[in-house]
């Protein structure tokens, strides 16, 4: 019972982070690629563009695990794993970071923060994937 009621507390806390964090990428990123922001760093614009494609991509993953917790969409979703989803957009992520801290290395055209935020991304994202892989089992 304690077991089952730390997995289930576990998959709530994942989720709630995950989502916070697309959320705020959504809005940041698209603040930026409309010109509303201007942060101080460095931008790399192709990099703002992928942040949030994958975050929407991620939200979509997130509402979906919502939902399947909900009575309503119980039937439809109750053979459908998240881990799948989730592993793909945390390997994304961490494609990404190596692309980053080698540009970092290379010639420094990348903001510190940007290697921090998808460090993070990616941690986050591999804890929903293994969380939902654990709870599929």
């Amino acid at each position: 019972m304690k077991s089952y009621t730390l997995q289930k507390w576990s998959r709530w806390v994942v989720v709630a982070v995950a989502l916070l964090i697309s959320v705020a990428t959504v809005f940041e990123g698209t603040a930026v690629l409309t010109g509303v922001s201007q942060p101080e760093q460095i931008v790399l614009r192709w990099l703002v563009i992928y942040n949030v494609t994958v975050a929407i991509a991620g939200l979509i993953v997130l509402l979906a695990v919502l939902f399947r917790f909900s009575a309503v969409f119980a039937r439809i979703w109750k053979r459908f794993t998240f881990s799948w989803p989730a592993g793909i957009i945390a390997l994304a992520h961490a494609v990404v970071l190596l692309a980053l801290v080698f540009i970092y290395f290379t010639d420094g055209t990348v903001a510190v923060k940007s290697i921090g935020a998808m460090s993070m991304r990616t941690v986050v994202w591999a804890l929903v994937a293994f969380v939902f892989r654990e709870q599929a089992e």
